[in-house]
């Protein structure tokens, strides 16, 4: 979908209160698939937000499909080193668009009580179109 509408220009917004965001994407759709740069130039494009960059961006959260279920000691120790650097970067949203991902993130965000929210990308976009709305 971020391809989609990074190709299209469809997501044109006028403004989001937000003072920064990080964009993190899955390890698998970086390597696989080539797409890491669609979704930063998606949510780039919106006024008013920030790219946070972080120390290690494309390291993996730790749910890689099932193995948060089948590893989950290992799963939880790479998850870790994931949100510890989140919280060095302070960001308001941390977005994924993988669900598992997601699932891992708000798991990882709220066990450490840092004040971030992980959001799919899809969610930052509406958000931003109901604040442009008169």
């Amino acid at each position: 979908m971020a391809e989609l509408f990074a190709e299209t220009n469809a997501a044109t917004v006028r403004v989001l209160a937000r003072e920064g965001f990080d964009v993190w994407v899955p390890r698998e759709r970086v390597g696989r698939r080539r797409v890491a740069a669609a979704p930063r130039r998606l949510l780039a494009a919106i006024p008013g937000l920030r790219l946070i960059e972080h120390e290690n961006p494309g390291a993996c959260c730790g749910a890689a499909g099932t193995y948060n279920l089948t590893q989950p000691e290992m799963s939880r120790a790479v998850l870790e080193r994931k949100i510890a650097t989140l919280a060095a970067a302070d960001p308001d949203l941390v977005a994924s668009g993988n669900p598992g991902c997601l699932m891992q993130l708000r798991a990882g965000l709220a066990r450490a009580g840092l004040r971030a929210r992980a959001v799919h990308p899809v969610e930052i976009l509406d958000e931003a179109q109901r604040a442009a709305r008169p």
